[in-house]
């Protein structure tokens, strides 16, 4: 990304960059669009939930069928969502 501004924040002593500059370089008009696509992909969500296995707590113990259920539900809506676009 030579020559491109992405905003920085740091906290903690952490450095965070901003998606929303990141994407504005894919699509200038609309960078929402491109965030959707990414967290609306298999690979991502297969990765936030993972995630959230190792760093939340609630989740991690959430071990229900119903929670389990919950995000599988909510993978389909995603895949279905891409599909209809």
């Amino acid at each position: 990304m030579k020559d491109n501004l992405i905003g920085v924040i740091r906290i903690n002593n952490k450095d965070y960059i901003s998606l929303t500059d990141l994407a504005r370089y894919k699509n200038e008009y609309n960078p929402g669009d491109v965030i959707i696509k990414w967290m609306s992909n298999k690979s991502s969500f297969d990765f936030y939930c993972l995630w959230e296995e190792l760093f939340n707590e609630v989740f991690a113990n959430d071990k229900s069928v119903v929670g389990m259920e919950k995000y599988e539900n909510n993978r389909r809506l995603i895949e279905d969502g891409k599909q209809r676009n």
